[in-house]
């Protein structure tokens, strides 16, 4: 899946903005060389305001965290060229409502 992507990908930095054990293995098991850079950010979005729509939540969680550690990265390395940084976030739901 990623083969037709192998020479950009390993001319790039990755980072994956998580602490995540799990994250870490799928991205390793699939031969991406990686930084583990979690994110420092609070994770204090209103769920209320994202009911029904959980993968809003997510995607907007994920967003901040990568954010947070691009900038951090940038303060490093002066350039995004060749950087790619990785944010996800996990959410449990039911019927619409996160919990």
């Amino acid at each position: 899946m990623l083969e037709p992507f192998r020479g950009i990908l390993n001319n790039t930095r990755i980072v994956l903005a998580s602490a995540s054990p799990r994250r870490k293995e799928i991205l390793e098991n699939v031969k991406l060389n990686l930084d583990i850079i979690p994110s420092d950010v609070e994770e204090n979005l209103n769920k209320a305001e994202f009911q029904g729509r959980p993968h809003v939540y997510a995607v907007q969680t994920a967003e901040i965290k990568a954010d947070n550690v691009f900038a951090r990265v940038m303060k490093e390395q002066q350039t995004a060229e060749n950087l790619l940084v990785i944010g996800s976030d996990t959410v449990v739901s039911l019927n619409g409502e996160i919990y």
